[in-house]
């Protein structure tokens, strides 16, 4: 795992699903200074359950508690941004989550992704395009300024998770909604499940050498996109790099700038974005998805909806 300092907090986001309460019973062994992070979407009948399981989970364990109720106010203020379900539920949890990190003056949140998870992310990127220059989630990453750290991504199955909570005994709660086929995720999820491990494992093995083969290139534009960043996304530096490297900084940008990483984007559109760039129109907007687009102002690129800017 990460080494943190003794004195340092850490968070841990917790739904109250298998995943997330095997990762704190983990971290548990290792951390004294835990901040468990809850957000209630009340989208469900059993959400008030699950945050009440939750918050009962802390003060066993002595665990500071931080909740968010989401609203309906909060609601129609998110869903200006992006109207999809899962991308405003992630906006407005990664907000909470920055948050309470700042309160906390901690930047270090743990989230309970697992192999599946992997799985799942890397399908759906190879679905949409085949640029991706890393196939799933990493292991550890940066959104903004939180560090994000998973430690159980490369480590266990979903299966082996919830073997390993019955065994012990250690109760969770599970959200039937991952079984809808209302999202391609949860189509994905349900292809894997009639898998064995032996199967997953192979298909698992096969992303990882696509990351490896991928990891020079990767390593050389993270090092790129780092001093764009440091010049607030500046055009003059951006129009400074070839195409090659002009269209991995764009999907650098989208998928860490901005917290929606369902945004699929094809050769054609990749290439409408750089042209858009390259001709420095400040007057002018270019349409992402829905109501999101990315425009130039003072010679940085930003991405807002209408008049709101989400990043800059």
């Amino acid at each position: 795992m990460v080494k943190i300092l003794k004195n340092n907090y850490i968070m841990v986001a917790v739904s109250g699903g298998p995943d997330s309460i095997f990762l704190i019973t983990k971290l548990l062994k290792k951390y004294q200074k835990i901040i468990v992070a809850h957000v209630n979407y009340h989208f469900r009948k059993e959400s008030n359950q699950e945050e009440e399981f939750v918050k009962l989970f802390c003060q066993k364990n002595n665990l500071i508690f931080e909740s968010l109720s989401v609203n309906q106010e909060i609601k129609d203020k998110y869903l200006k941004i992006n109207k999809n379900q899962e991308a405003f539920a992630r906006l407005i949890r990664y907000d909470f989550f920055k948050e309470i990190a700042n309160k906390y003056h901690t930047n270090y949140l743990f989230l309970g992704h697992h192999k599946d998870d992997f799985l799942e992310t890397a399908i759906m990127q190879e679905k949409r395009s085949n640029k991706y220059l890393f196939y799933g989630i990493l292991k550890k990453s940066t959104y903004q300024n939180l560090i994000l750290i998973r430690p159980l991504i490369d480590r266990y199955w979903k299966e082996e998770i919830i073997e390993k909570l019955n065994k012990n005994l250690i109760d969770y709660k599970i959200d039937k909604s991952n079984f809808s086929d209302k999202y391609l995720r949860n189509q994905i999820r349900k292809d894997l499940f009639l898998l064995s491990l032996k199967e997953k494992e192979k298909i698992f093995k096969y992303y990882q050498n696509l990351n490896k083969a991928n990891e020079f290139k990767r390593r050389k534009i993270e090092k790129i996109f780092k001093n764009w960043k440091i010049k607030d996304f500046e055009i003059i530096f951006f129009n400074n790099q070839n195409t090659n490297i002009k269209e991995a900084l764009i999907y650098k940008y989208l998928s860490t700038e901005f917290i929606d990483q369902n945004i699929s984007i094809n050769k054609n559109k990749l290439d409408a974005i750089i042209n858009f760039i390259n001709n420095n129109r400040g007057d002018k907007n270019y349409r992402i998805k829905n109501n999101i687009f990315i425009k130039i102002k003072n010679k940085n690129l930003i991405i807002f909806d209408n008049d709101l800017i989400i990043k800059s």
